[in-house]
């Protein structure tokens, strides 16, 4: 399609200096095809973040080798934006087999979408990936086939990248792993493991689990809170009987996206984390783990993560 002022009258092009190549979302290059029965479930919690869903998080699991035996779950938390809408049933419409859940109204944290996607997940294994993030290279596979190699694992974990508009870092929770448990990736006691290493925790996108664990322990993400993915970490690493960590990067977590509950300082904000550190508490005490956080994690966490947002407000 051409302006009409840059065809000549005899319909040649003329003074075209700016245009616009459609990309291919939406071109069909192939028919679709049954992807077979899928091995393990993504679960995708998405609000108002639908350009990050398709040019990050989705184009990153296309890239996956497995990507074929991956369930795909979008749950989408009551998302507003049209835009987002659009993408996802293009995304849909792109890929069928994608399975997809909308609330009606968002309840301002991932927890609940997360939670529903376990209940709405069919395959022995589970993960997650926001749609900010990325996977990165072929983690999800090495983290897969370990994991179905040894059925007495209940989890594998790997290392994760985060990014910000200043900073690139590397955690490597395989090296925390070996640090404090003998100079063995494989936790065959989870329990000693988090007391010795202070409650050490790693990115729930940068592991996959049993789906069983989950459900048989009824782990369930608190909603409406903030900073959820340690507490739940912890709850699963505490439930499963052996977990390996695998000194391979799983996925880029991008740390100053605009919009993010963590990165929106406010008096909300805060209430979100009081409603996480009240049911932390109970749970450290039940499991006879509330010392060791009081002398390893609570003052730097105070530290670190609190008094700067604190200052921000």
């Amino acid at each position: 399609m051409f302006k009409s002022n840059v065809i000549s009258d005899n319909f040649e092009i003329q003074d075209n200096k700016m245009g616009y190549v459609l990309n291919e979302t939406e071109i069909f290059k192939t028919p679709y095809t049954n992807i077979g029965t899928p091995e393990l479930s993504v679960i995708i919690p998405i609000y108002n973040n639908g350009e990050y869903l398709e040019e990050k998080c989705f184009k990153s699991l296309l890239r996956s080798s497995i990507f074929n035996k991956m369930e795909i779950i979008f749950v989408n938390d009551g998302s507003d934006d049209k835009k987002t809408h659009h993408i996802i049933n293009r995304l849909i419409r792109r890929h069928p087999h994608i399975k997809n859940f909308n609330f009606d109204k968002g309840s301002g944290s991932a927890s609940r979408p997360r939670n529903k996607g376990v209940e709405l997940a069919t395959t022995e294994y589970i993960t997650y990936l926001d749609p900010d993030n990325e996977a990165t290279g072929d983690g999800y596979k090495r983290l897969f086939d370990k994991i179905k190699e040894d059925k007495t694992l209940d989890m594998v974990v790997g290392n994760i990248i985060k990014e910000d508009n200043e900073t690139r870092k590397e955690f490597r929770f395989s090296g925390t792993v070996k640090k404090y448990n003998n100079n063995n990736s494989l936790i065959t006691n989870t329990k000693k493991f988090l007391k010795n290493s202070g409650l050490r925790s790693q990115s729930i996108q940068a592991m996959i689990v049993k789906k069983n664990i989950i459900k048989e322990n009824s782990i369930h993400m608190i909603e409406g809170a903030a900073g959820q993915d340690t507490l739940f970490f912890h709850e699963i690493l505490l439930s499963s009987k052996k977990c390996l960590a695998l000194d391979e990067y799983v996925h880029v977590y991008y740390a100053s996206v605009d919009g993010s509950v963590t990165n929106s300082v406010s008096k909300k904000l805060f209430e979100k984390y009081l409603k996480i550190e009240k049911e932390r508490v109970p749970f450290l005490i039940k499991n006879n783990l509330i010392s060791s956080y009081m002398e390893h994690k609570f003052n730097f966490y105070f530290k670190n993560w609190y008094l700067p947002r604190l200052k921000e407000s």
